[in-house]
């Protein structure tokens, strides 16, 4: 394929590094009583998350704070009642179903921090009479992401630039003359119009690095996550003058 008349080839660089997560955040879900009604339940769940909060910002002030919605949740019961003799079946059967029995108030608060204060901060919390349960997860954070995602963009497109010389030496070896890749003062050739297309990802969306029934708190550490990233460019093929 060519462009403007100069042969080109259109190559995929990749770049990959093993990066620790550096914050975690910490899930704490409430669950109240079951009452009659939805308001009652809603008045409870919002007692026992401001019991939450002020235990939050007793045990961790330096941690960033994020409240979930608060809902009045149904619960329900199996009833099972007699059914009345009749002309097309004796007594004594009955009939099961489901009916709702009350209403338990459920939400979450969300709290961010340094990923070193995951076991403080999960022990702050755990043991709080109003938390049903405790979650901590760890993630990369924005900004270490966008640091790494310029050095791997960096190293993305010098592997490709390597991949492009090495098809210009199997070519050139194939049609003759040598070919070396020229990547225009620096800058690869746009592909599909798109200079480079980039994808970084990270452990914002990974599993679970610890649950409030963890044994141990000093476990509580994060794993290393690759970070990948892709680009696609295009160089021009250049034979020698003369």
């Amino acid at each position: 394929m060519s462009r403007d008349g100069v042969p080109d080839v259109g190559v995929e660089g990749r770049a990959r590094r093993r990066v620790v997560p550096d914050r975690v955040r910490v899930t704490v879900s409430l669950r109240t009583p079951v009452v009659r009604t939805p308001q009652a339940a809603l008045r409870d769940a919002v007692a026992a998350r401001e019991r939450l909060r002020a235990r939050a910002e007793s045990a961790l002030p330096d941690a960033e704070r994020t409240d979930g919605r608060l809902v009045a949740e149904p619960q329900q019961a199996r009833e099972t009642r007699p059914l009345p003799a009749g002309a097309d079946h004796p007594g004594g059967l009955t009939q099961t179903e489901w009916v709702t029995v009350g209403y338990a108030g459920v939400g979450e608060m969300r709290l961010d921090d340094a990923a070193e204060k995951a076991a403080a901060m999960v022990d702050a919390l755990r043991g709080h009479a109003d938390a049903e349960g405790v979650v901590a997860r760890f993630y990369v954070a924005p900004a270490t992401r966008d640091a790494v995602h310029d050095t791997l963009q960096c190293d993305a497109l010098r592997d490709a630039r390597d991949r492009a010389a090495n098809l210009a030496a199997a070519l050139g070896q194939a049609i003759g003359p040598a070919l070396s890749v020229d990547a225009l003062a620096g800058q690869p050739r746009p592909w599909g119009g798109v200079a480079e297309r980039l994808a970084v990802m990270d452990a914002a969306d990974g599993g679970d690095a610890g649950t409030d029934d963890d044994p141990e708190m000093s476990e509580l550490v994060p794993e290393p996550v690759e970070v990948v990233a892709t680009v696609h460019a295009r160089f021009a093929l250049r034979a020698p003058e003369g």
